[in-house]
């Protein structure tokens, strides 16, 4: 059988023991590692199970990642969060969207500062969506604020770069 065969039954599947209720993770490496020991072999198979796991966990991202959930409840339990919305309010509350704007702004540029786009939402999920909700933001729009904000972040230093370099 050819992988491409083998790889869209394991997303049926894969698709069918999701909506059984069964836990993501737990699916998702039951399936990966039976199509891997089917295409490649059961050593293969073995292999990836004993290193994936490990090279997940020591990845920078995921290592700084508390870290940056600590900072964010930090901010939150302490005001500073509150703060910086209310200002934000009185400079761009005449706009309208205009705390989304800054929302936006700030979630691109502390995810330049950061280098990371994960570090930018888990922070600003934390300070900038209690803070829209009193302002009487939508879910939908505040998620996506921080969302794009963060995705932005990574782009600035590059663009700034491209500036200055001939």
């Amino acid at each position: 059988m050819s992988p491409e065969i083998i790889g869209l039954i394991g997303t049926l599947i894969l698709v069918g023991l999701l909506f059984s209720g069964l836990y993501i993770g737990v699916v998702m490496a039951m399936v990966g590692l039976t199509g891997i020991a089917i295409i490649a072999g059961t050593g293969q198979a073995l292999s990836v199970a004993g290193v994936a796991p490990f090279s997940f966990i020591t990845n920078y991202s995921f290592t700084v990642a508390p870290m940056f959930m600590l900072m964010g409840n930090i901010v939150s339990e302490m005001g500073i969060g509150a703060d910086l919305y209310y200002a934000a309010h009185r400079w761009f509350g005449q706009l309208r969207g205009g705390l989304a704007i800054a929302t936006t702004g700030a979630s691109a540029l502390f995810s330049a500062i950061t280098g990371d786009t994960m570090s930018g939402v888990i922070v600003f999920s934390k300070v900038a969506l209690p803070e829209m909700k009193k302002f009487k933001y939508s879910n939908m729009l505040t998620t996506g604020t921080i969302a794009a904000g963060a995705t932005l972040g990574p782009l600035i230093p590059q663009a700034w770069d491209s500036l200055f370099t001939a």
